[in-house]
């Protein structure tokens, strides 16, 4: 007899009790909002429906996209329904103490900085969106040298990467650079972006913490 499919209702709202700040936004994904920042885990149900694995992630509604990609991920453990009994509150105790930005309590700019330079520390950071995100939070504050600090940091990390790689469509490094810093201080688009998400995908459900800067 093979294992049961993932009752995503059960395991939902076991990880909310675990975290009880966060909110169902949908089914498998629970979150609250620090400024323009989505926090929280996704529950993402794999292969034949019978595991799945808890991802904490950071989704920012300030940055250019139209959707929400998911930034400064951890994977947890996966789990099937029997595992999940066992041994997922001791797996989102893990997540939460591992988080690049905290899940629980008031947040300062601080913590969000120190979150993503520690993710930038990781050898196995491999995507563009995190150096991006942190512009554009930084860009969100309004403060000039929390702006210039993130675009330097950005810029010191990322020009030794190979260009071929990840900056081909954007015309190469300086021009990649160049338009994020344009897009990161048109605040009247960014604003209008952020609104059409927040309406899209239903972000009045999530509570709000703290945000000090």
């Amino acid at each position: 007899m093979g294992r049961p499919k993932i009752n995503k209702t059960k395991i939902t709202n076991d990880w909310q009790k675990y975290c009880p700040e966060l909110r169902k936004l949908r089914m498998l994904d629970i979150d609250n909002r620090v400024g323009p920042l989505v926090i929280g885990f996704y529950l993402q149900v794999i292969g034949d429906g019978t595991i799945y694995m808890p991802l904490y992630k950071v989704e920012n509604l300030y940055s250019h996209y139209s959707v929400l990609p998911s930034s400064l991920e951890i994977e947890g453990r996966t789990m099937d329904m029997q595992t999940h009994e066992a041994y997922s509150e001791q797996v989102a105790q893990q997540l939460i103490e591992k988080a690049y930005i905290p899940l629980q309590g008031e947040v300062t700019f601080e913590n969000i900085k120190n979150g993503y330079e520690r993710y930038f520390k990781n050898p196995n950071k491999g995507t563009i969106v995190e150096y991006e995100d942190y512009v554009y939070i930084s860009s969100w504050t309004r403060n000039k040298l929390f702006f210039e600090t993130a675009l330097n940091t950005v810029y010191n990390e990322l020009k030794a990467w190979p260009e071929e790689r990840y900056f081909v469509q954007a015309g190469g490094f300086q021009n990649w650079i160049l338009e994020l810093e344009k897009k990161a201080s048109n605040h009247e688009i960014l604003e209008d972006n952020y609104r059409k998400k927040f309406a899209k995908y239903k972000i009045e459900k999530l509570p709000e913490r703290p945000f000090y800067f």
